[in-house]
């Protein structure tokens, strides 16, 4: 989206996102504005008569600069409730995971849309608003000031939903810092149930490859022999399972 201002006239060059509402397909409109002259030329003649004819009463009796103030009123005065319905997406999201150890991978799948969702309205509201200072500084002459006031108010608007896609972004990306510290966290449960097997069997390992040495222990001969390395396994295990059990390792 831009716009350019020649010798008398301003064109307007708009890329309506579908991310806005995502149940549209992209709009293209652009906008012809000369002192005695209002032309819109769009891909889809409904999206453009959704945004101008709810309107009540009737465009033809408004002043061409009143229209334009109608069209972009029209454009932007539900955005807000969008952006909220994406906050609430991203905050079911989070709440989804926090309490949820299954299908931990799914997310980032679901993270990854929103991300590259929010953007593209960043970009589009940028350009929104460098759209709409451009006319309110009317280098043509074709917005009254009592227009251009009205314009102003619209500048400040699409600066607050520039404003608010620049918030979701930054909570999209704490909300995904919490998902990577979630997974840290039940990686290195598992690194530290891993660990604690290993302390348990090591000891058995060392008594297991001690009397494996091909040797002649004079200890072997003894009939007690067998059931005492028994029960010395017994007692060294359960010692290390008492220890980390005490000491909440697992």
């Amino acid at each position: 989206s831009r716009f350019e201002s020649h010798e008398g006239y301003d064109l307007i060059f708009l890329h309506l996102p579908s991310e806005i509402q995502p149940d549209r397909e992209r709009q293209r409109i652009t906008i012809y504005f000369r002192k005695d002259l209002l032309i819109f030329c769009c891909d889809h003649l409904d999206a453009l008569n959704e945004i101008l004819l709810s309107q009540a009463g009737s465009l033809d009796a408004l002043a061409l600069e009143q229209l334009l103030y109608t069209f972009f009123n029209k454009l932007t005065e539900d955005d807000n409730l969008s952006l909220e319905e994406l906050d609430q997406e991203i905050t079911s999201l989070e709440e989804a995971f926090m309490t949820s150890a299954d299908e931990r991978g799914e997310y980032f799948k679901r993270i990854i849309p929103l991300r590259k969702r929010l953007l593209a309205l960043k970009l589009y509201y940028d350009q929104l608003v460098d759209i709409a200072e451009s006319i309110e500084d009317n280098e043509n002459s074709l917005i009254s000031e009592k227009s251009a006031k009205h314009l102003r108010i619209l500048t400040r608007r699409m600066e607050r939903l520039y404003g608010m896609v620049v918030d979701l972004q930054d909570y999209l990306s704490q909300v995904r810092e919490g998902y990577q510290e979630q997974i840290e966290i039940y990686m290195n449960k598992i690194m530290k149930l891993f660990t604690v097997i290993i302390v348990i069997f090591l000891p058995l390992s060392l008594i297991a490859s001690w009397y494996g040495m091909n040797l002649s222990m004079p200890e072997v001969q003894s009939v007690y022999t067998y059931p005492v390395v028994i029960l010395l396994c017994v007692a060294v295990s359960s010692f290390s399972i008492f220890y980390f059990k005490r000491h909440d390792w697992f």
